[in-house]
């Protein structure tokens, strides 16, 4: 895993896969919108969808495609918020002691100039990372589809996870992730066949 540990990768597989975020949510999340200190941060804006090829500096960005949440920094992700902003910190040093320009646009994931990241330049970089790491291909997206099974399988009921995702429509959250609610009730059905096995059952019909 050499080659997303420690990187930019580390922090948009992060951002996806365990909040679950979009992938212009991913490039369009800024630091003003994350607050270390009480351990959240917001979604509330997004990378446009067409960023023309070499631009460096972002005023606007775009309003999310749903409701605005606010998610919390859990102890199992403090630190990659941590290593990404002293990361970017150094780099902007770095940068600037060359003579070179950097383009502060407070993003949490950007160019190694400060720019944004295309999120073109994600997807094919995603399936290039997959392979050197001769991991079966998928889509950036389904990194999202696993963070919401992820939850269904851990109890999570479908409308919190509405709320995770940022579905603006219960109704999307249920068409999509339904299938997986049911077969998760399906496996607790037949855990529980070990009662008929056990001592309990028989204490059962005596009473």
């Amino acid at each position: 895993m050499s080659k997303c540990v420690g990187n930019e990768w580390e922090m948009i597989i992060v951002l996806s896969g365990m909040y679950g975020l979009r992938r212009n949510e991913v490039l369009g999340l800024r630091w003003q919108n994350v607050d270390l200190e009480n351990r959240t941060f917001s979604v509330i804006e997004q990378l446009p969808f067409k960023v023309p090829p070499k631009t460096t500096v972002l005023d606007e960005l775009a309003p999310t495609k749903s409701n605005d949440r606010v998610l919390p920094i859990t102890d199992a992700t403090l630190h990659y918020f941590k290593r990404q902003f002293d990361m970017q910190q150094k780099r902007k040093e770095l940068t600037e002691l060359s003579g070179n320009p950097y383009y502060d646009n407070g993003f949490v994931i950007s160019q190694a100039d400060g720019s944004p990241m295309r999120a073109d330049r994600v997807s094919c970089n995603f399936g290039q990372l997959l392979r050197h790491l001769n991991m079966p291909h998928i889509r950036f997206h389904d990194l999202r589809h696993s963070c919401a099974s992820l939850l269904l399988a851990n109890g999570v009921p479908l409308k919190q996870i509405q709320e995770w995702l940022g579905h603006s429509d219960f109704a999307v959250t249920a068409n999509t992730y339904a299938h997986l609610d049911y077969q998760s009730k399906i496996a607790s059905a037949s855990a529980m066949t070990w009662i008929g096995e056990t001592s309990l059952a028989t204490k059962a019909n005596n009473v």
